[in-house]
């Protein structure tokens, strides 16, 4: 019976009551998000309820198998639309779990893209107008910046968040800010065909026509001789080109 207890039971109680104890933390954040009026102007700020290192130490060897659970408690939010419950979730498996790079891209998404439509949903049928929408996609667009900001401090330059932050920037129409983003990501050794198209594009959108030109060209250097892209980025070269030779 020892040998049961130990090896079965007292983890589970263990397990069952720190996902208890880690959901009341959370609660303050959802009480906050649930009294929240789509027609503030700005969106709660919510911050880690994890102050201290307090759960931290409770949690133990438990940390990521709780940070799990609370984040699949988000996804089952995401589907039910629960903005309250979801994006308190996404806050509380950040801070259990902050390692986990999954946590702050899928987050993020799902604030800047999903929740714009859950507030749109929200207020009157009369008042939903397409600025009413944009009003909430650049709001909800900031939240998540910021929150992916939060991970860049814990990872420098990684480059999944970089390119949701990047994402997330292209979605609010902040393309300075998105170039950034992407001119690190393509700049990383590992870095993705299409992010580096991707930073290429936003070089020619945001006026940078000479430094695109490079960057197509550089890209169109390391295409396989069979690549479907040749075409496309002999378009794309011959764009730049003509913009190059427009501005001169």
């Amino acid at each position: 019976m020892r040998f049961f207890w130990d090896s079965y039971l007292k983890p589970a109680a263990v397990i069952i009551a720190v996902f208890v104890f880690a959901g009341l933390l959370a609660l303050p954040e959802k009480k906050l998000l649930k009294s929240y009026n789509p027609d503030a102007v700005d969106m709660p700020s919510l911050k880690s309820t994890t102050g201290g290192g307090m759960l931290f130490g409770l949690l133990g060897g438990y940390r990521s198998l709780i940070a799990d659970f609370v984040w699949i408690k988000s996804h089952i939010e995401w589907e039910r639309k629960d903005l309250a419950g979801c994006m308190s979730s996404i806050e509380l498996a950040t801070s259990i779990d902050p390692n986990m790079i999954t946590f702050w891209t899928q987050g993020a998404s799902m604030i800047a893209f999903d929740t714009p439509h859950w507030l749109y949903q929200q207020i009157p049928e009369e008042q939903r107008t397409p600025e009413r929408l944009r009003m909430f996609k650049q709001r909800q667009g900031e939240t998540a910046i910021k929150f992916l900001d939060r991970g860049l401090e814990i990872f420098p330059d990684n480059y999944d968040m970089l390119v949701q932050k990047g994402q997330v920037a292209i979605g609010i129409d902040d393309y300075a800010l998105a170039e950034e983003c992407f001119a690190k990501a393509a700049s990383a050794p590992d870095a993705f065909r299409r992010e580096k198209r991707i930073y290429a594009s936003l070089l020619m959108k945001n006026g940078k026509y000479k430094a695109a030109l490079e960057e197509y060209k550089k890209i169109f250097s390391e295409l396989e001789p069979d690549s479907p892209l040749i075409p496309v980025l002999k378009g794309e070269i011959a764009d730049a080109e003509a913009m190059v030779e427009k501005t001169k």
